[in-house]
């Protein structure tokens, strides 16, 4: 079957609220870069969930995705104990893929890092897993 999905036009579908762990942080007394990624992943993950997308979060989906692109700009450095709100909206479909922006304030509502993720649909089920190409 086909999911629908209409991007809304302003404001953060998903704002998901993470706190900073301790071990979150690297040498530097700073979370560490990759962490950024993870809080992204998690922001997304509950996007597509809005449309009936990833709803177990894993490859038993029928319908998944798989991140083809993912930046980050660090603006401002967050360090441990911080609450952080993780936002994720979408900003272009294409026929099998959807582009979205993510944007990562800190506990005092500061915007810490910006960022983009271009995610691929794939259908586990139907598709071959486990092998690249």
């Amino acid at each position: 079957s086909t999911t629908k999905i209409t991007l809304p036009k302003k404001g953060w579908p998903i704002q998901l609220k993470a706190d900073v762990q301790w071990g979150d942080q690297d040498a530097y007394m700073h979370v560490n870069n990759t962490q950024y990624f993870r809080w992204w992943e998690s922001a997304h993950i509950a996007y597509l969930q809005l449309f009936g997308i990833m709803m177990k979060g894993n490859a038993l989906d029928e319908k998944g995705a798989i991140i083809a692109r993912s930046e980050c700009n660090f603006l401002r450095a967050i360090t441990f104990p911080d609450t952080v709100t993780v936002c994720c909206r979408g900003t272009s479909l294409g026929n099998t893929s959807l582009s979205v922006e993510y944007l990562l304030k800190n506990g005092a509502g500061e915007d810490c890092a910006t960022g983009a993720a271009a995610i691929v649909l794939y259908d586990y089920i139907v598709l071959p897993t486990g092998r690249c190409r």
